[in-house]
């Protein structure tokens, strides 16, 4: 049995030089690809989380401020509060968030306007949500029109 020298004396054998470089050669793609799944859900964690908030606050609008069933202010405000809902949406978000995501603001008072019925403020987002994922899939299928994401919040009419 040979000692403890004579082991750590010993030089590789040819077969196993550049292994290393191999082995790092077939992980870094995997490793790559995980790392920009990380950065890709936190991108969508973000915009749902940016349009939930810009529904809530819509929402509180449309019911402090107050819509008909026409879509007219109730309390005579010169703006109507559809766009004033649109508007605080937007506003929340940001220009270049609403350009960049084609942020479209919907409104429903499926019961009427009158007190204590029902405003809900549905807030969709509807292009280049992802940073990378959406042009890798549209370059495999140019057919894909990307990823959808929505808001919604129903507030009672105050």
């Amino acid at each position: 049995m040979p000692g403890a020298a004579e082991i750590r004396g010993r030089r590789p054998s040819f077969g196993t030089r550049g292994v290393a470089v191999v082995e790092f050669a077939i992980l870094l793609p995997i490793l790559v690809t995980f790392l920009v799944g990380i950065v890709e859900f936190g991108h969508v964690w973000y915009v749902q989380h940016a349009l939930t908030n810009a529904s809530r606050e819509g929402a509180r609008v449309g019911v402090v401020f107050g819509l008909t069933s026409t879509g007219a202010p109730r309390w005579g405000y010169q703006l109507e509060a559809g766009k004033k809902v649109e508007n605080t949406v937007k506003n929340y978000l940001g220009d270049t968030f609403v350009s960049r995501y084609g942020i479209q603001v919907e409104q429903a008072l499926p019961g009427g306007a009158a007190t204590g019925q029902d405003l809900t403020v549905t807030v969709r987002a509807t292009r280049n949500i992802t940073l990378l994922l959406d042009a890798l899939i549209q370059w495999f299928n140019p057919a894909f029109e990307g990823i959808t994401l929505a808001a919604e919040t129903t507030m009672r009419l105050e």
